[in-house]
């Protein structure tokens, strides 16, 4: 069998008029050649065209009790890396919708090893048709693997004149070990899962979809994805709150000037705690810093702390307060 390297060299030879002496050309090209040949040997090992979920290697770290399907709450948030903001706005079995900072609504399984089932914003909307089981893959443990399962998605476009886009996937999981992360939120143990989107019946792998998940916060804290070509993308955790949007008119009214008056007035150091008049949901707000910024104005750092049906959950921010006397938030490096 003729070796990958001189099957290289023969085509370029044979490529050639036959009026052309290849010798000197050979000669003269072989470094490049020899060098494009073993950065292709290395992509080819690296990235096989038959890709083998059993051969992926474990990463061994922490020991972890086996992970069940998180059971999220109405009004918990996740600020992540790259500005996204997701809230659950809605619980339905085993689908949870979620709303961004754009009031976009995305509708997932509680799985979310699953690509988004229903979305539609201002330009587009998408519809996912597949026959995943929902509770796959739970509990999670080391070395468990998904059944593949296939995705149909199909895109709209509101323009006119812009046909559907339809994209067909399989897809596997599987959890490739455990490892401590540490993301803006805080450092955290997670289950690694590997996610793989292969073209439709064959072994050959598009996608890596890698999801970090922590028990402890009952959802991911990083997410990579890598793909054939192009680089990975990868979003970590900043912070896992509570959006008080989802209380009533009144009680986020009384919630924003209870928060107001104690930036107003509490020391740093010294909590606040405001509660509902069911009781359900309470939240203790602390001034942490105090500073001025470049303009003069007093800023202050806090971090508000909620509690709701076994959860809590905190968000750290920093509002400073203009001529009018309005705290308004800012960002950190702004």
């Amino acid at each position: 069998m003729i070796s990958l390297r001189k099957f290289s060299v023969l085509t370029l030879a044979l490529a050639l008029p036959a009026c052309v002496s290849t010798t000197p050309l050979l000669e003269k090209s072989t470094s490049a050649l020899e060098e494009a040949v073993s950065s292709l040997e290395k992509f080819i090992s690296e990235n096989p065209l038959n890709f083998d979920i059993n051969k992926v290697p474990t990463t061994i770290g922490p020991t972890l009790s086996p992970a069940s399907l998180p059971k999220y709450v109405v009004g918990e948030t996740f600020e992540f890396s790259d500005g996204r903001i997701d809230t659950v706005k809605a619980v339905n079995g085993e689908r949870v919708v979620w709303t961004n900072k754009y009031g976009v609504d995305v509708q997932k399984y509680r799985n979310f090893i699953v690509p988004d089932l229903e979305w539609k914003s201002s330009q587009r909307s998408s519809s996912l048709d597949t026959d995943v089981i929902p509770t796959d893959l739970w509990p999670l443990s080391p070395e468990k693997i998904s059944k593949r399962f296939h995705a149909r998605q199909e895109v709209t476009y509101n323009e006119g004149g812009r046909k559907p886009l339809t994209i067909d996937s399989d897809w596997q999981c599987r959890v490739n070990g455990t490892q401590i992360v540490s993301v803006p939120a805080g450092t955290f143990e997670t289950f690694v899962v590997g996610c793989y989107r292969y073209r439709v019946n064959s072994s050959i792998k598009h996608q890596t979809r890698t999801f970090y998940y922590a028990p402890s916060l009952k959802h991911f804290v990083k997410r990579t994805d890598e793909f054939q070509r192009g680089r990975p993308k990868t979003i970590t955790l900043v912070s896992a709150g509570f959006a008080s949007s989802v209380l009533g008119k009144n009680e986020e009214a009384d919630l924003t000037r209870t928060l107001f008056k104690t930036l107003n007035s509490q020391p740093d150091g010294q909590p606040v705690t405001w509660v509902t008049e069911n009781k359900k949901i309470s939240v203790k707000m602390t001034p942490e810093t105090t500073y001025k910024n470049a303009d003069g104005n007093i800023c202050r750092r806090y971090e508000s702390t909620y509690y709701y049906q076994g959860r809590v959950r905190s968000n750290q921010r920093t509002l400073c307060k203009i001529s009018n006397g309005t705290w308004i938030r800012v960002f950190e490096g702004s």
